[in-house]
């Protein structure tokens, strides 16, 4: 009897406010576009539980009001959103907020030309460096995420061991930061600024990797270290 009671107040509790989660994500769902001074940002929320940012795919969570992501630094992180017809506006941790107008799937009865990824012409340079960016060494790894609304996160990990057996012990850093970037330059070479969280300011001239007459524009020098995108 005491099983039934605690059912039956579960389902009035809860069943009405997954229904109107669930009404209120279907008006979500589709092809998001914001232009700002960065560039212009692409989201697609394809469910409750996914959705991609300028390409990057990322599991979310998504409730009445609320958007909330899981981030590589900073674990899960809400961005509370308002929905007015066919105008999405996200408020991030920042302190700031970007409207998104749903995309139109078809024009005059035909799907809108996709861009290829790997057109020149079609790609600006600030889209180009939006990602994930990891160098690695014997007992370091840096990895820095370039955002599309000009924000980054960076994260500097390094461990010790024994001279003698090469054993591990633990870490000896864990450094992190926030803050905003901005590139100028070309897809082949440039300076890409940033400025932290506390107005720390920093320049990283960045090259393209090219072998053997072969360009991997996935690889970067950056200061003379070399960084792969999307890696793992």
């Amino acid at each position: 009897m005491q099983k039934k009671i605690l059912s039956y107040s579960f389902m009035l509790i809860y069943l009405p406010l997954l229904f109107a989660s669930a009404t209120g994500i279907k008006d979500l769902l589709g092809k998001w576009t914001s232009s700002n001074e960065t560039g212009n940002i692409v989201l697609i929320i394809k469910s409750a539980t996914e959705l991609i940012y300028n390409g990057e795919q990322l599991s979310c969570e998504i409730t009445e009001g609320i958007i909330r992501v899981e981030d590589e630094f900073f674990g899960w992180v809400d961005y509370p959103y308002s929905l007015e017809q066919d105008v999405l506006t996200i408020n991030y941790p920042e302190g700031y907020s970007l409207q998104f107008k749903k995309a139109k799937e078809k024009v005059s009865g035909k799907e809108k030309p996709s861009l290829d990824k790997g057109s020149t012409e079609s790609m600006d340079i600030t889209s180009h460096f939006v990602g994930t960016w990891k160098n690695f060494t014997k007992n370091t790894e840096t990895m820095v995420v370039l955002y599309a609304d000009g924000t980054y996160g960076y994260r500097y990990t390094s461990s010790y061991s024994s001279a003698e057996s090469g054993e591990e012990w633990g870490a000896a850093a864990d450094q992190h930061a926030k803050g905003t970037w901005t590139v100028q330059g070309t897809r082949e070479q440039g300076v890409i600024r940033f400025i932290d969280n506390e107005g720390s300011q920093s320049e990283y001239q960045y090259q393209v990797h090219v072998e053997n007459g072969t360009v991997y524009w996935s690889e970067y020098y950056f200061n003379g270290e070399l960084y792969g995108k999307n890696i793992e």
